[in-house]
């Protein structure tokens, strides 16, 4: 009976190519997660610009500013990224019958352009 203490050289070989395949994957995942991570950043953020453009420009709809077409264009660098927020109001009084013709209704189209993509966020608000 052979009594032995310690690794022999097969067992040793195995355990490094084990840790190997271990240390390959976690660096190929973080790599993974840094990308996905800093997408969803960019991506969060171009939503809350939009969102903040929305708002601002529903309250000014509801406080009497009815210009329609192109009202809001600005160009923003956040983290060294450029986002391009543009605001658009439409009348869309005939498109529903909820409303008394009477009174006005609008869309409010925002889009951020940024990295090659574009996020639109809309809304509809009355005027007085």
């Amino acid at each position: 009976m052979n009594n032995q203490k310690g690794l022999t050289t097969i067992e040793l070989l195995i355990s490094l190519f084990i840790l190997a395949i271990i240390l390959t994957a976690s660096a190929n995942f973080y790599e993974f997660y840094d990308t996905k991570n800093a997408n969803f950043g960019s991506f969060n953020t171009a939503r809350n610009l939009g969102v903040s453009v929305l708002e601002n420009q529903l309250e000014t709809t509801k406080l009497g500013y009815k210009t329609i077409g192109e009202v809001y264009r600005k160009s923003v660098y956040v983290k060294g990224k450029k986002y391009e927020v543009v605001a658009e109001r439409i009348d869309a009084t005939d498109t529903t019958s909820y409303y008394n013709k009477n009174i006005p209704f609008y869309l409010i189209k925002t889009k951020v352009y940024f990295e090659d993509k574009e996020i639109e966020v809309n809304g509809y608000v009355t005027s007085k």
